[in-house]
């Protein structure tokens, strides 16, 4: 079960019992139930701040903010008014309406669930993830960030198995759709296959991908893949704009590698170093900026894969949104007419990787 999905089950339990509460007249229990609406608030605030949420997790949040403000009067009411408002009929039957749209938002929930990391050979590979944040810009550089008030502009997660017995290091570069986020499934398959895999976001102020607010570090993906799906074309001005963007990304990466300080890197990056195997892997969009920058970088002891390329096909892989069909899998029915196992993908692009020689 991942940690979207159990997050999803307890609002979903939280609301139920909130909504049928008032079908049950057992005074001394039913009005501390009250209190179920605003704890479901809560974790779905937290869960939104924390996790990598989907469409289902949108719903139900919005009908936990929902059942919070119906439920705000009975939380601090009088006992007498509490007790002749809370069994009106008015109210049961919207509570009942309630309870409906609740259960559909559950099926809905359990068929488009984010399904969790399965087993490898009947047990679960243990994994560590370690992020490291920095501070800065493209102009001027990044710096390890030591002012926690404010928000790093570049983080860099570093996913490996727990047993580090490993020399090859996999460098993930997501797409302009994406967030390190957003294909974590294929970067847990090929930590599981013993790679050491970085990834890194970037969040810069001073560049723009669009004219909008809602080109900030919260929703730019978001936004981008919704108007994609939309039938906006980003072809054009937009385009050129953001492989100059993920250009100048690509640039900071070969200079903050360097700057990480964990035993993890140790030599990592010496590009006189034999013993050490470095793979660079990005989408199609990405894969042609590589060859500007990595090669002076990493010698010619790194290897390359692009994904879902004609010598490497993936089936059901949209280019361009990572691990789609396991984090968003309603999007992904709605863009691809089916629903599939995502981690089949996944598992299909750390298998054709780890073949290479």
């Amino acid at each position: 079960m991942s940690k979207v999905f159990s997050v999803e089950v307890v609002v979903f339990v939280s609301l139920f019992i909130s909504c049928i509460r008032p079908f049950f007249k057992f005074k001394s229990g039913v009005r501390r139930c009250a209190f179920f609406s605003p704890f479901a608030m809560v974790v779905c605030i937290l869960g939104v701040l924390s996790l990598n949420v989907n469409c289902s997790f949108v719903v139900l949040s919005a009908l936990s903010l929902a059942i919070f403000v119906i439920n705000i009067p009975y939380l601090s009411a009088r006992e007498e008014d509490f007790q002749y408002s809370f069994y009106s009929i008015p109210f049961l039957i919207m509570n009942f309406f309630l309870l409906l749209i609740l259960l559909a938002a559950g099926v809905f929930t359990w068929y488009f669930r984010v399904p969790g990391r399965p087993l490898v050979d009947g047990r679960q590979i243990p994994l560590e993830r370690n992020v490291e944040q920095f501070c800065g810009d493209f102009s001027r550089g990044f710096s390890p960030r030591v002012d926690f008030r404010s928000m790093p502009n570049a983080v860099f997660h570093i996913i490996y198995p727990t047993k580090k017995d490993t020399d090859e290091i996999c460098l993930y570069i997501p797409e302009t759709f994406t967030s390190v986020d957003d294909c974590m499934a294929t970067i847990e398959a090929l930590a599981e296959q013993g790679k050491i895999v970085v990834a890194a976001d970037f969040f810069c102020p001073s560049v723009s991908f669009f004219d909008s607010h809602f080109d900030n570090r919260w929703t730019r993906h978001e936004y981008m893949r919704l108007q994609n799906f939309l039938g906006k074309s980003f072809a054009g001005n937009n385009r050129n704009n953001w492989d100059a963007i993920k250009s100048k990304e690509l640039t900071a990466i070969t200079q903050i590698l360097p700057k990480i300080e964990s035993k993890v890197f140790k030599s990592a990056w010496n590009k006189d170093s034999e013993r050490k195997k470095i793979i660079v892997v990005a989408g199609k969009e990405a894969f042609p900026l590589l060859e500007g920058v990595f090669p002076r970088f990493f010698g010619s002891y790194t290897r390359y894969y692009c994904i879902n390329s004609a010598e490497n096909p993936i089936p059901g892989y949209r280019d361009g949104f990572g691990d789609l069909a396991v984090f968003h899998p309603f999007e992904y029915y709605i863009s691809e007419g089916d629903k599939t196992g995502g981690w089949m993908q996944a598992k299909l692009i750390a298998s054709k990787i780890g073949e290479m020689k």
